[in-house]
């Protein structure tokens, strides 16, 4: 694979971080499975598109009664 200096024969700006060398390396190079071995219950959406949501589907699923 040609990096970006190769492809743009070495006229990339400084200022640009995603042609640095090290623009994809990662900040902690543990294995992945310690991270997800232990289940994170977090929430997604704040409260307000929470709420949102919910009424978007009680509006839109209709079930029928016993």
């Amino acid at each position: 694979m040609n990096s970006a200096k190769e492809i743009f024969g070495g006229r990339i700006s400084v200022l640009s971080p995603i042609f640095a060398d090290d623009a994809f390396d990662r900040l902690d190079q543990s294995d992945d499975g310690i991270f997800y071995s232990t289940p994170r219950f977090v929430s997604h959406l704040d409260s307000l598109a929470l709420k949102t949501v919910e009424i978007l589907i009680g509006n839109l699923v209709v079930e029928d009664s016993p």
